[in-house]
C-alpha cells in the first residue's frame, strides 16, 4: 500500500530539515563573522588599540544583550551630585591591585549569565577586594552572595526596620554571606532559600563614597585614580553599544555600532598613565577579553559610553566573628647606615574589623632587633583602631640583611607581619699617615699616604677620594671620582704645587655597597722654598721640577694660579681653554717653556693677591675672558681688531679734516 500524499510531504521535510538548519547556522555565522569585520574594519580606520573576536557576548541575539544589561547599578544617585575629591598622595603612575608587591587584591571574574545582574556582580567584587585589602589576606577567592542581594534586598526588614533603597545600603546595614550560604541562580528566588542565621556570617562595609561627579569629563580621570589609590576597588558602570561584546584585548576605545544597549556595572582595579587607560573587571567569566577583565581608555571618561560616571567606594569594611585587621601586611626598613642611624621606627594600624570586642592583645616579635611597643593591648572595640609603633635597631657585622615576624594574637586569633631590614656600616674613616702635620721642606710632588681601609661589615675598598686645598681653602687637586688606583696613597701630580707654599690634604674612603667614609682630619705640610722653578737652558728641557716641559708633566691638570684664582676652580671653562693653549703651544718651543717657567716662579704671589680681593678678581676676570675669547674664536677677533683699526684711524682722519678744514 502507497504512502498518502502527507507522509510524503512530511518526509521530504525531513530530508530536507539538515539543509535548513545549515542553511541558517551558516547564514548566522557570516553575519557574525560580517560584523566582527566591520568592527575591526572600524578600529583599524580610527587608530584604535584593541582586537575584536567572537566571544561569549557577541554570539548572544539583541533581546539577550540587553537581558544581561538590564540591572539596576549602585549607588542610586540623583543628577549633579557632588564628589568627595579624596585626599591622596602623590600617585603612581601605575597602579594594579592585583599585583601589589607581588599580591592580588582581585578575587577571581564570576559569571553572572544569564540574568541582568552585572550591578550587584560589581559590587560584591568591590567588596570582595576592599576586604582582602582592609584585612591583608591578599591572594585568596573570597567569594561572597550576589544572590543573597537580589533575592533579599526588597525583602521588608532587609535594611533593619525598613527596605533598602540602595544596594551600598544592604551592603552597609545587613551585607553578604559566603557564596555556599546562597548560591547564584541567575533568577528571582525566595530569600528564605539561604542558609540559616546568615546575617550572622555577613560581610559588611563602614560606609561609602563617591568618587566623581554625575557628569562626564575628563576631570573624572584624576578622581578615579586617586579613589582607587585611596580606597581601593571603583564599583562604577559603562554604557555598551555593539562592539564592545566583541571585545578580545586591548584597550577600548567605542569605535562602531549605535545601539545602546544599557548602562553596564564593572570594577576598576587599576590603571596606568603610560598607556593612558583603567583596568576593570568584568562579570562575564573568564572567557572574555582579557581573562574576564579589559582595559578602557581615559578618554571614554568623557564619551557616548559614560565611563566611570557613577563610582562609589568602599570605606572600611566588618567581617563576622573576632577579626583582625592590619594597614600593612609587611614593614621594611630599607637598609640603616651605622652609625648615622643606629634605629628606625615605623608605625602601622591595627583595627578590629570583626563583630566582637577583642581582649588581651598581645605583641610579640621573632627577631630580637624588631621590638614592638606597645607589646599589650587590653581592648580594641568593634571598628575601633590603634596604632603600633615598630623599631628596628640593627647590629653591626656582616649581616647585610635581616628577617622576622610580629605576631599579634588575641584569644584564637594571630595574625603576622612580615618585617625585614638591612644595614651597611660606614667604612672606618682613615687616618692621615703621611707627610706628617706641619712637615716642611716637601717636594712639588709629595706622596700622601694613608691608613689602611677598615670596615666592621668586611666590605671592601672600591675607592678613594683626595682632596689638597691652599693655604686660603682653594682646592689644587680633587679626585674627580673616588680613585679605583690610588686607594691609600698617592703621588700629587707635578705642576700642582709651588715653592714654600703650605698645603691641607685630606682623603675619603667608599666601600663596594658604595657608603662612603667621614673624610680623615685634614693636615698641613710645606713645600721646600729651594726647588728652582727656571730652567737653567731656555733653548732645551730641562729635568727641573719646575721645567713644565711635557717630559715632566707640565701638560696636566694644574698650573693656571692666576687663572684659577680668578675664577675660583681649577676646572672653569676659562681655565680649561688657557691650560690647552699652554700644552699646545707655549711647552712645544723653548721660548715657550721658558715663559711658562717664569710664570710658575711669579705667578703664586700675584695668584694671592687676586683671590684675597673681589675687585682685583674681578678686573683679572675681564682681562682673561678676553684673552680667552681671543684663543677660541681668532678670526672673529682678528677681524674685529682690523675693524677697530681703520674705525680709529677714519675718526682720526675726520677729526684732522674737521680741525683743520679742507686745505
Amino acid at each position: 500500500m502507497g504512502l498518502s500524499s502527507p507522509c510524503l510531504w512530511l518526509r521530504s521535510l525531513m530530508k530536507l530539515l539538515p539543509a535548513f538548519i545549515m542553511i541558517i547556522l551558516s547564514s548566522y555565522a557570516f553575519s557574525q563573522a560580517t560584523e566582527i569585520d566591520d568592527i575591526n574594519r572600524a578600529i583599524k580606520e580610527k587608530g584604535a588599540k584593541w582586537v575584536a573576536g567572537e566571544t561569549s557576548v557577541s554570539k548572544l541575539s539583541p533581546e539577550e544583550k540587553k537581558a544581561i544589561l538590564s540591572a539596576p547599578l549602585s549607588p542610586a544617585q540623583e543628577p549633579g551630585t557632588s564628589a568627595e575629591a579624596p585626599a591622596a598622595p602623590a600617585l603612581p603612575s601605575r597602579y594594579d591591585l592585583r599585583d601589589i608587591n607581588g599580591h592580588n587584591y582581585v578575587t577571581p571574574v564570576r559569571n553572572q549569565a544569564p540574568a541582568g545582574t552585572c550591578g550587584y556582580f560589581s559590587a560584591t567584587g568591590a567588596l570582595e577586594s576592599r576586604i582582602l585589602q582592609v584585612s591583608n589576606t591578599p591572594d585568596i577567592d573570597l567569594d561572597l552572595s550576589e544572590q543573597t542581594m537580589i533575592s533579599c534586598l526588597s525583602e521588608p526588614g532587609a535594611c533593619g526596620s525598613g527596605l533598602c533603597h540602595t544596594l551600598d545600603d544592604f551592603l552597609l546595614i545587613t551585607g553578604l554571606p559566603l557564596e555556599a550560604c546562597f548560591p547564584y541562580v541567575g533568577d528571582q528566588v525566595a530569600c528564605n532559600n539561604a542558609c540559616a542565621n546568615w546575617k550572622s556570617g555577613a560581610y559588611r562595609i563602614t560606609g561609602s563614597r563617591t568618587v566623581v561627579t554625575n557628569i562626564a569629563q575628563t576631570e573624572n580621570i584624576e578622581l578615579l585614580k586617586k579613589g582607587l589609590y585611596t580606597y581601593g576597588a571603583i564599583n562604577t558602570n559603562l554604557t555598551v553599544f555593539d562592539d564592545f561584546g566583541s571585545y578580545k584585548s586591548g584597550i577600548y576605545t567605542h569605535v562602531s555600532g549605535y545601539t545602546n544597549y544599557g548602562s553596564h556595572g564593572i570594577v576598576i582595579v587599576g590603571y596606568d598613565d603610560e598607556g593612558q587607560y583603567f583596568i576593570c573587571k568584568n562579570s562575564w567569566g573568564p572567557d572574555w577579553g582579557e581573562g574576564g577583565f579589559f582595559r578602557i581608555a581615559y578618554s571614554e571618561t568623557a564619551t557616548s559610553t559614560e565611563f566611570g560616571l557613577q563610582a562609589v567606594a568602599y570605606d572600611g569594611v566588618i567581617l563576622p566573628g573576632p577579626s583582625l585587621g592590619f594597614s600593612s601586611s609587611s614593614l621594611d626598613f630599607g637598609t640603616l647606615t651605622l652609625p648615622d642611624q643606629p634605629s628606625k621606627d615605623l608605625t602601622f594600624t591595627i583595627t578590629n574589623n570583626g563583630t566582637t570586642v577583642l581582649t588581651d592583645l598581645f605583641l610579640t616579635s621573632t627577631n630580637t632587633h624588631f621590638s614592638v611597643s606597645p607589646a599589650s593591648i587590653p581592648s580594641l572595640d568593634v571598628n575601633g583602631a590603634t596604632q603600633v609603633t615598630v623599631t628596628y635597631t640593627p647590629q653591626s657585622g656582616k649581616g647585610i640583611s635581616e628577617t622576622g615576624n610580629l605576631q599579634v594574637s588575641s584569644g584564637s586569633i594571630t595574625k603576622t607581619v612580615s618585617l625585614s631590614g638591612g644595614l651597611n656600616t660606614r667604612p672606618q674613616a682613615p687616618v692621615n699617615q703621611s707627610p706628617k702635620e706641619g712637615q716642611t721642606g716637601l717636594s712639588l710632588t709629595p706622596t700622601l699616604t694613608a691608613s689602611a681601609f677598615t670596615d666592621a661589615d668586611g666590605d671592601k675598598h672600591s675607592g678613594s677620594k683626595w682632596v689638597v686645598l691652599d693655604g686660603v681653602g682653594g682646592t689644587v687637586y680633587s679626585s674627580s671620582d673616588f680613585d679605583a688606583v690610588n686607594k691609600t696613597s698617592l703621588a700629587v701630580p707635578g705642576n700642582l704645587l709651588s715653592p714654600g707654599q703650605t698645603y691641607r690634604w685630606y682623603v675619603t674612603y667608599r666601600d663596594d655597597r658604595l657608603l662612603v667614609s667621614n673624610a680623615s682630619t685634614p693636615t698641613s705640610f710645606t713645600t721646600s722654598s729651594d726647588i728652582p722653578n727656571q730652567p737653567s737652558d731656555p733653548s732645551s728641557p730641562s729635568s727641573n721640577p719646575g721645567d713644565p716641559s711635557p717630559s715632566s708633566g707640565g701638560g696636566g691638570g694644574g698650573g693656571c694660579f692666576i687663572a684659577e684664582a680668578a675664577y675660583g676652580s681649577p676646572f672653569a671653562r676659562e681655565v680649561v681653554v688657557l691650560r690647552a693653549f699652554r700644552d699646545k703651544y707655549l711647552l712645544t718651543g723653548p721660548s715657550g717653556r721658558y715663559f711658562v717657567a717664569l710664570y710658575y716662579r711669579y705667578s703664586p704671589p700675584v695668584a694671592e693677591i687676586v683671590r684675597r680681593h673681589e675687585v682685583v678678581r674681578t678686573g683679572v676676570r675681564g682681562i682673561l675672558s678676553l684673552l680667552v675669547a681671543l684663543l677660541e674664536h681668532p678670526v672673529s677677533a682678528a677681524t674685529g681688531v682690523i675693524l677697530l683699526c681703520i674705525s680709529s684711524a677714519w675718526l682720526v682722519y675726520r677729526g684732522r679734516r674737521i680741525r683743520y678744514g679742507d686745505r
